[in-house]
């Protein structure tokens, strides 16, 4: 056989596997649609209905790589969670979580790093339909137009946003929010001057970029060694409302309202909606990060519920369906926090459509 034959054989089989794979999904999302409808009603009626926020990096139909969406999917994200969720700012996430109190699902959209080509389609379409989103940036390669060196280690760098585009967004009613100064590992970075300098400075620099008041900030990679006690208590000190994570997880009423969970805008549907439909698997793999504790470290398999999260834990581990497994779903919990940072900033608020009841079923490849 000629080395074309077997690579086209190689792709053959590869392109058969993907669509089993999406077969099962949706087969198995047909079988546990109506459990998983069953609970969510239980949720709502006792006000802990899950608050979803996803994120993003990039949408283009250009130079498809593992952490960009093309416009097609990315349009049918918006439009399934217009249908069927509620749409709230990162601010009404918060209070809700605080208040121990949210009757109906919600979403959020964001973004990280900063790449330019979302100015193409996907802010347009965001704005378009007022959808509560917040664009996290890393504010040194938008200041020096510099490439991402994850796209250049690839081989092909790609435009990132401009200073223009990032103040453009902010005066449209996107918040921005610090994705730091130079996007580093801080599960490597233990100096308190240097994290200070990615944070604080990363802050102030946004700030004086955007003349606003900068409130959230997502973590670099975001995943559980990333969210160290020192990045927690250097973004209090900074001011910041909030921190996101991004290595899958749900905001539960009762929760830890400074430390945000987020999980990847999957471009494979039926991940996505295994997401959205509240898969109880992943509340009950939650590994633990404390945000507000003298030691905010991952401590893997102990749980943090709240009473208000206890409480609704029968109606979640009553579903025997099998694990829809992803590399990055390791959600988050923790407790919520008596000294969280809970001042206001200038609401960004969606008005969707009316929201209905029903909702679908359904890796951090990097942040």
């Amino acid at each position: 056989m000629s080395r074309s034959s077997e690579h086209e054989s190689g792709n053959s089989q590869i392109s058969c596997k993907r669509t089993l794979h999406r077969l099962a999904l949706r087969l198995r999302a047909a079988v546990v649609r109506p459990h998983r409808a069953w609970c969510m009603r239980g949720r709502m009626a006792n006000q802990t209905a899950p608050m979803n926020v996803l994120f993003y990096h990039r949408v283009s139909n250009r130079h498809a790589n593992d952490w960009t969406i093309s416009v097609r999917q990315f349009r049918r994200h918006v439009e399934h969670c217009r249908r069927h969720l509620e749409p709230v700012d990162l601010a009404e996430v918060q209070q809700r979580v605080r208040a121990g109190k949210n009757p109906r699902p919600t979403f959020t959209f964001t973004f990280d790093d900063g790449y330019a080509e979302n100015m193409d389609h996907a802010i347009p379409l965001l704005l378009e339909h007022s959808v509560p989103t917040t664009y996290f940036v890393t504010t040194r390669n938008v200041l020096d137009g510099s490439p991402f060196p994850h796209d250049v280690d690839c081989g092909r760098p790609l435009p990132v946003n401009t200073v223009n585009h990032v103040r453009e967004m902010s005066d449209a009613g996107i918040e921005i929010g610090l994705h730091t100064r130079t996007h580093p590992d801080f599960a490597n970075l233990n100096d308190p001057d240097r994290v200070r300098e990615e944070i604080h400075g990363g802050k102030q620099e946004l700030e004086d970029m955007i003349g606003r008041r900068v409130r959230f900030f997502a973590v670099p990679y975001g995943l559980p060694k990333q969210l160290t006690r020192l990045v927690f208590e250097t973004s209090r000190e900074a001011g910041l409302q909030g921190v996101c994570s991004a290595y899958g997880g749900y905001n539960i009423p009762g929760g830890d309202d400074y430390h945000l969970r987020r999980f990847h805008g999957d471009p494979e549907y039926g991940r996505l909606m295994n997401w959205l439909s509240l898969d109880p698997s992943k509340l009950r793999k939650e590994p633990f990060v404390d945000s507000c504790s003298e030691d905010a470290e991952h401590r893997e398999g102990e749980s943090a519920q709240s009473p208000i999260e206890s409480r609704d834990k029968s109606l979640d581990d009553m579903s025997s369906d099998p694990n829809i497994t992803e590399a990055n779903t390791s959600p988050v919990r923790g407790g919520r926090c008596e000294n969280s940072v809970s001042q206001s900033g200038p609401p960004i608020t969606g008005t969707g459509p009316e929201w209905t009841s029903t909702t679908g079923v359904g890796a951090e490849t990097r942040s």
